[in-house]
């Protein structure tokens, strides 16, 4: 904060195993849908626990344009998505400036989803100690 002013978004965003924003993830709540199901992401066969809440029906590009997309790991779409949904539900438009500011942590984490997926192939190998 360089002018010590505080924000609060007063709009919501949600990319849950239920639902793709707000609205249809709380109609999947109330009438009691499950979100967990067997893992399609990976081949989990090797692991004691083949069920997990994916994120189905996720489409980055209504959030932002291709070239954040492609370099974005999907975990930071997820983000970008939810903060684009609030700042909608809000009735808020975000300056260059101030998205500028934003995408540093999306750049930092964009690698997150590759070093786990490095971390677990390793340990598969039995190079965990490395």
């Amino acid at each position: 904060m360089k002018n010590g002013r505080r924000v609060v978004i007063t709009g919501a965003g949600a990319v849950t195993p239920v639902g793709i924003g707000v609205t249809e993830t709380w109609d999947a709540l109330c009438v009691g849908r499950s979100g967990i199901g067997r893992v399609t992401r990976f081949d989990a066969t090797h692991l004691a626990t083949q069920i997990a809440g994916e994120i189905k029906g996720f489409d980055a590009h209504k959030y932002m344009d291709r070239k954040v997309a492609r370099r974005s790991d999907l975990f930071a779409q997820y983000a970008i998505a939810v903060t684009r949904m609030a700042l909608d539900d809000a009735h808020l438009e975000m300056s260059e400036d101030a998205a500028g500011n934003l995408s540093a942590p999306g750049e930092c984490m964009a690698l997150a989803e590759g070093l786990h997926a490095h971390a677990l192939a390793m340990r598969l190998r039995g190079d965990s100690n490395r």
